[in-house]
C-alpha cells in the first residue's frame, strides 16, 4: 500500500458507514425501552393527584398556614413513609381516610 493511502481508505469506509441504514443491536433497544419506561413513569407522577392544603399538617394535624400542607420536611416524609408503608401493605390511604384500624 501506498504512503498516505491508508487515511484515504480510512475515509472511504467511514463515508460508506454514514450512508448505510443505522443499525441497532440489543444494548439500544434495550436503552429505548428504559428511556420510554422512564419517561412513562415520570408522566404518571405528573398526573398524580397532589395533596390539598387543609389548613393543618396532613401528618401530625398541627394547625398551618393557608396553603400548607405540612409543618415542616419531617412530617412531610414521615407521610410519605407511611403512605408507602400502607401500599405495601396492600390497604392505600389517600386524603381523607381515617387512620383509626377496622
Amino acid at each position: 500500500m501506498q504512503r498516505g493511502a491508508m487515511p484515504l481508505l480510512i475515509n472511504a469506509m467511514h463515508n460508506n458507514i454514514d450512508k448505510e441504514a443505522p443499525m441497532s443491536d440489543e444494548a439500544d433497544v434495550a436503552n429505548d425501552n428504559i428511556e420510554r419506561n422512564r419517561m412513562a413513569a415520570i408522566e404518571a407522577c405528573r398526573r398524580q393527584p397532589t395533596l390539598p392544603a387543609k389548613g393543618s399538617c396532613w401528618f401530625c394535624e398541627e394547625t398551618l398556614p393557608p396553603n400548607h400542607k405540612f409543618c415542616d420536611s419531617d412530617c412531610a416524609s414521615d407521610y410519605e413513609l407511611e403512605q408507602a408503608a400502607w401500599a405495601r401493605a396492600g390497604r392505600p390511604r389517600g386524603p381523607g381516610d381515617v387512620y383509626a384500624e377496622q
